[in-house]
């Protein structure tokens, strides 16, 4: 028993490691608007929104239609959306990506956050001052993503928004449930002896 037990959590450790190395993805998102860049193993793990167009409602600042943007790996088009809020965050996304997003599918940082953060979402926005930035997650996996303001040019990171969740693979939900199995064996095994 010990030894199915000492197995199953080195193929634990080994998928642990695995899982590891899918976060090494990085983007790095220089100058706070037009640049986006994937470096090492995440060449292709990132698309950003450009082109297209979004229509701001006044008064009331709420993205009320536009027109379907394309995506690209090198570059990204900063929008003004007016109201930050989760609805409008959604709902422009919605137009640019031609995605279904409501507003209770976007997890919103607070201000000031950390330039850089791990996302495991299918899509995530930056806002940079008045303006922000769409991006797709095509890594597969964890994305790790840096904001770096160039010197003079664009805005500090206000907040990010995540949408959607990328799936953890069936495998790593299959090892739980054998883990907990032997867990379960183990058990038995002890309380029979105990007996």
């Amino acid at each position: 028993m010990k030894k199915i037990l000492a197995a199953a959590l080195s193929g634990a450790m080994a998928l642990a490691a695995s899982i590891g190395v899918a976060s090494a993805n990085t983007i790095t998102i220089n100058g706070g608007i037009g640049t986006v860049t994937c470096n090492g193993a995440a060449v292709g793990a990132c698309e950003a929104v450009f082109g297209g167009s979004l229509i701001v409602t006044n008064p009331g600042n709420q993205v009320t239609g536009g027109s379907l943007g394309s995506l690209s790996a090198t570059m990204a088009d900063a929008y003004g959306i007016g109201n930050a809020s989760k609805a409008n965050e959604a709902t422009a996304f919605n137009t640019l990506a031609g995605t279904s997003f409501l507003e209770a599918d976007a997890t919103k940082t607070g201000d000031d956050p950390s330039p850089s953060f791990t996302t495991l979402s299918d899509y995530f926005l930056l806002k940079l001052g008045s303006m922000t930035v769409f991006l797709k997650n095509t890594s597969g996996g964890p994305l790790d993503v840096v904001y770096s303001s160039n010197p003079g040019q664009g805005a500090g990171l206000s907040h990010y928004t995540e949408f959607g969740e990328i799936p953890i693979p069936g495998a790593i939900w299959l090892m739980g449930i054998g883990l907990a199995g032997l867990g379960v064996a183990r058990r038995k095994t002890k309380a029979a002896k105990a007996a």
